[in-house]
C-alpha cells in the first residue's frame, strides 16, 4: 500500500474511533433528545374543519389542543395538511386558542391544507393575520369583496360593526328595509360584542371575534365570543331550582331560556337580562334564516316561530358562537 494511501487510511481509523468514542459517551443524551423530538404532542385537524357542520369532531379536536396548552406542554404541532373545508367559527376558535398558549409561553407549530383551495380560504378568512407563514401567503390573493376578514376586539366597537353594516349594505341586504333590519343589526352586534365582558368575568382572556362572507345568495355571519359562556354565568340558584329537571336538556335549555329571558345572568344587573332577548327578537325575524347560538355544551336553532333544542353536544364550546344567515346578492350582479 502507498504511503500516502495508508495515512489517510489509518486518519480514517483514528477519526471513527473518535466518533465511536463520542457517541457511546453520549448515548443517553442524544436518545433523549430524540425522544424529545418523536414525542411531540401533535392534533389532526379533521377534514372538515367547520364548527357549523361537523361540530363534535371540530370541538372534540380543539378541545384536545386546548387541553394542551392548559398542561403547558412545551412541543405542540397543529396538522391541518388534510382539511378540504373549513368555515370562520372554526378558525376564530383556533385563533382564540393560538392566542391563550402565546400568552402561557406555550409554543405552537402548524401546516395549511395541501389543498390550494382550502388554503387560500384560510388566508381569505384572515387567518394569515394571526399566524403568519410568508411562504404560504406570498402568491395568494388574501382577501376579495364577497368576504369580510375576521377582526376582534375586547370592548364594543363601533367601527367594526358599522363595517359589518356597510359590508351587508353592498350586498344589498337592506334593499327593501321594511323592518328596520340595517338598526337592528347593529345593535344585535353591538350588544353581542357587550356580552363578552359578562361571560368573560372570571376569563382575562375574554374578546369577540367576527367575519362576515357572502356565499350561495346569503351573508353568512358569525361572532365568537372567548369567555367562559353563557350556560356558566346563569345563576346558580336557577339552575339547582330548575335545571335538574332537564337532565337531557341541561346546558341547551338554559341557552333557550336565557335567549326568552327567564334566567338572569352572574352579573345580577337588571339591565343586562335583556341583552340576549333582544339578540333572540333579532336572530327570530323573517328576515333570518338558520341562526345558531352554541354556547358551552348547549345547542340551540332558533327559527321565526322560536327555539328548538336536543340534547346536550358531547364536546364543549368554551365561549359562545352565534351565527346566522341574510339574503344578498352578489356585488358583480347589481346595477
Amino acid at each position: 500500500m502507498l504511503k500516502w494511501r495508508r495515512k489517510k487510511w489509518l486518519t480514517r481509523i483514528r477519526i471513527d474511533k473518535k466518533n465511536f468514542k463520542k457517541k457511546k459517551h453520549n448515548k443517553k443524551s442524544h436518545k433523549i433528545r430524540v425522544l424529545k423530538r418523536i414525542q411531540k404532542d401533535e392534533v389532526v385537524v379533521p377534514n372538515n374543519f367547520s364548527l357549523l357542520d361537523n361540530t363534535e369532531n371540530t370541538l372534540k379536536c380543539l378541545n384536545q389542543l386546548i387541553d394542551y396548552v392548559h398542561k403547558r406542554k412545551l412541543a405542540i404541532k397543529v396538522d391541518s395538511s388534510k382539511v378540504d373545508a373549513v368555515d370562520p367559527a372554526a378558525l376564530m376558535y383556533l385563533i382564540s386558542i393560538l392566542k391563550d398558549a402565546n400568552h402561557k409561553n406555550v409554543i405552537i407549530r402548524g401546516n395549511y391544507p395541501r389543498n390550494k383551495d382550502t388554503r387560500r380560504l384560510f388566508i381569505k378568512y384572515g387567518f394569515s393575520k394571526f399566524v403568519t407563514n410568508q411562504k404560504v401567503i406570498k402568491s395568494v390573493q388574501l382577501s376579495d369583496e364577497d368576504t369580510l376578514q375576521i377582526e376582534e376586539g375586547k370592548d364594543i366597537s363601533t367601527e367594526t360593526a358599522k363595517s359589518v353594516l356597510d359590508f351587508a349594505e353592498r350586498h344589498q341586504c337592506f334593499k327593501y328595509d321594511k323592518d328596520n333590519l340595517s338598526k337592528k343589526l347593529y345593535a344585535s352586534l353591538i350588544e353581542m360584542m357587550g356580552n363578552v365582558r359578562q361571560h368573560a368575568y372570571t376569563c382575562a382572556s375574554g374578546h369577540w371575534l367576527v367575519a362576515c362572507e357572502f356565499k350561495k345568495g346569503f351573508l353568512e355571519f358569525v361572532l365568537f365570543d372567548k369567555g367562559v359562556g353563557i350556560p356558566t354565568t346563569v345563576q346558580k340558584k336557577f339552575i339547582k331550582d330548575t335545571i335538574n329537571y332537564f337532565t337531557k336538556k341541561r346546558e341547551s335549555y338554559i341557552l333557550k331560556s336565557t335567549l326568552e329571558g327567564s334566567f338572569r345572568t352572574q352579573t345580577k344587573e337588571n339591565n343586562r337580562g335583556k341583552g340576549l332577548p333582544q339578540i333572540f327578537e333579532f336572530l327570530r325575524s323573517n328576515r333570518i334564516e338558520n341562526a345558531r347560538l352554541i354556547s358551552g355544551f348547549g345547542y340551540c336553532e332558533i327559527y321565526h316561530d322560536g327555539v328548538r333544542i336536543n340534547v346536550d353536544l358531547k364536546n364543549k364550546l368554551h365561549g359562545t358562537l352565534f351565527s346566522w344567515k341574510i339574503k344578498g346578492e352578489d356585488i358583480g350582479e347589481t346595477d
